[in-house]
């Protein structure tokens, strides 16, 4: 049931006060009692804050895995 249909999965993305983007993922089994929330990836925006950056956020049905990508000017991160 974990990834038994496509879009059980609900994607967030914020900017922290600590200069951090966090990328956070759960499925509906969180209602349940039956997920972990606190698993989230950071990125570290260094001194990006008033540069744009491009991000890609999506979740792999088949590996069942979060992809979090983010795209700055002089740098990559996954």
């Amino acid at each position: 049931m974990d990834a038994s249909i496509l879009g059980d999965r609900t994607l967030g993305i914020w900017l922290n006060d600590d200069g951090n983007f966090y990328f956070s993922t759960y499925t509906y089994a969180y209602n349940f009692g039956n997920d972990n929330v606190d698993k989230y990836t950071k990125i570290d925006i260094e001194d990006d804050l008033e540069n744009w950056v491009w991000i890609y956020y999506g979740y792999d049905k088949v590996n069942r895995q979060a992809i979090a990508y983010a795209r700055f000017a002089d740098r990559e991160v996954v």
